[in-house]
């Protein structure tokens, strides 16, 4: 219960993060990249936006494929959340251009 409820989230400032989705009368979920950059463009209350994905992936090499579960994110995701990799490096903004592999929906 403690580290769920009363520790704080290991994050700059988790009291000013937030979830937003998009929301039609029948889907709730992840929103597109175009509407991402509408939302950036006009935000007014928000300092930065990132954007994750969830999906499942077919990982091939040797022997086998295996389906995994992995995450997208935009190349801004760490730094909105104040975090650095304890190994390696974020993504860079080309990584996040359309095109570049990094992340689309």
């Amino acid at each position: 219960m403690h580290a769920v409820l009363l520790r704080a989230l290991p994050y700059r400032e988790p009291a000013q993060l937030m979830r937003v989705f998009s929301t039609t009368s029948a889907f709730r979920g992840p929103t597109t990249a175009p509407d991402l950059a509408d939302w950036r463009a006009q935000a007014q209350s928000f300092e930065a936006m990132a954007a994750i994905v969830g999906r499942s992936y077919n990982l091939s090499g040797q022997g086998e494929p295996e389906r995994v579960t992995g995450t997208r994110a935009s190349a801004n995701y760490f730094d909105v959340l104040g975090v650095t990799p304890i190994l390696g490096r974020t993504f860079t903004v080309e990584e996040d251009k359309t095109g570049a592999g990094a992340w689309r929906f």
